[in-house]
């Protein structure tokens, strides 16, 4: 009986050991588990990296703690904007994000131009001149050197001629030399015709021959 005592104490305390060093086993490999996926140790996004984010989305900071300042907003670094561009203490556009022409504006550096107009559109420069069919006020801001004001658009001109289905009101304007009066857009002839799905009226305007009178487009 005596004996029967000692072999279950023996037993017990044999499981109990057991049962010890696998409960000190998992909490060690628990413990590995979370160093080896816990936040601190995932990749983090470059902090330039994420305002050159912000910027292309609209210049709408990303950092939840609002670090960086939206356009506009008071600014004495570049860091300090979500746009990445600080100019005279105020967050500006970044070069990436510049307006194009006929674009908003509220200072010259917002466009790519460098010319805000006073309608706060982006406009032509002598540098960076606005195409047919671009927004101008004035003839100067055109390659063209002509800028319809009633539609406020630069139209073509033998500097700058218009394409097919660009407007016009005369056939120099255009580089076919083929501008409908009724319709005042330039259509296609053997000096520039009319591809695929452009816009035509006769067979003879289309670089394919083919006109399809169900929707004006070139086959």
């Amino acid at each position: 009986m005596k004996k029967k005592r000692i072999v279950t104490t023996i037993l017990v305390f044999g499981l109990m050991a057991m049962f010890t060093f696998l409960y000190f086993q998992f909490s060690q490999d628990k413990k590995q588990l979370e160093q080896n996926y816990s936040l601190d140790s995932l990749p983090k996004i470059d902090s330039k990296l994420k305002r050159t984010i912000a910027s292309v989305q609209g210049d709408s900071c990303l950092d939840p703690q609002h670090s960086c300042k939206e356009l506009y907003h008071l600014c004495h670094f570049d860091k300090d904007c979500c746009s990445f561009n600080c100019l005279n203490n105020e967050c500006r556009l970044s070069n990436s994000t510049k307006q194009k022409i006929g674009q908003q504006c509220k200072f010259n550096s917002d466009c790519f131009s460098d010319k805000c107009g006073r309608d706060d559109l982006c406009i032509g420069t002598k540098k960076y001149p606005a195409r047919v069919g671009q927004y101008c006020d004035s003839d100067s801001q055109c390659k063209s050197k002509k800028c319809v004001l009633d539609l406020n658009i630069c139209v073509g001109s033998e500097d700058d001629p218009a394409g097919v289905g660009q407007y016009c009101a005369f056939p120099y304007e255009c580089k076919s030399e083929n501008c409908s009066l009724k319709y005042n857009i330039c259509l296609g002839s053997k000096k520039d015709s009319a591809e695929k799905n452009q816009i035509c009226l006769q067979q003879r305007e289309c670089k394919s021959g083919i006109c399809r009178l169900s929707n004006h487009r070139c086959r």
